[in-house]
């Protein structure tokens, strides 16, 4: 005889045993695929410029070309498919609709200091002025 436990924390075990194995599914596909995973997109991206500052130095400008072009030969040095990882690199990178909120940060069109969110945290530390500085360029 076989007792089914209906408890709560059993059918939170089993979905998360589910979740973990459409996970598992889903990263093999794309491995079978040779397509990156986001985080291995961020990886590459992170290395590239990592890379780019050590040869260049903290002084330089990265062109957001020369660091795709970086981060798709990394991607590839890993094994994905060259094509597949330049297309995972630029919807990493697409511009967002959250850069046109004028109360998000960063944000392309900054609002009045008063009207910025707050941090996840809690208040910014950062001195609001020189945010809206910063994001000026």
């Amino acid at each position: 005889m076989t007792i089914v436990s209906d408890s709560r924390a059993a059918r939170q075990a089993e979905q998360k045993r589910k979740a973990a194995g459409r996970a598992r599914a889903y990263r093999a596909r794309l491995r079978a695929a040779r397509m990156p995973a986001a985080r291995d997109v961020d990886a590459a991206i992170a290395e590239a410029l990592s890379f780019h500052l050590a040869r260049d130095g903290a002084a330089t400008s990265i062109g957001p070309a020369a660091l795709m072009r970086t981060a798709r030969l990394i991607l590839e040095r890993e094994g994905h498919d060259p094509q597949q990882a330049a297309q995972a690199i630029a919807d990493r990178l697409v511009h967002r609709p959250e850069h046109l909120d004028p109360h998000h940060v960063p944000s392309l069109r900054p609002g009045p200091v008063d009207r910025m969110r707050p941090t996840k945290a809690g208040e910014w530390q950062t001195d609001m002025g020189a945010i809206i500085d910063h994001l000026a360029g």
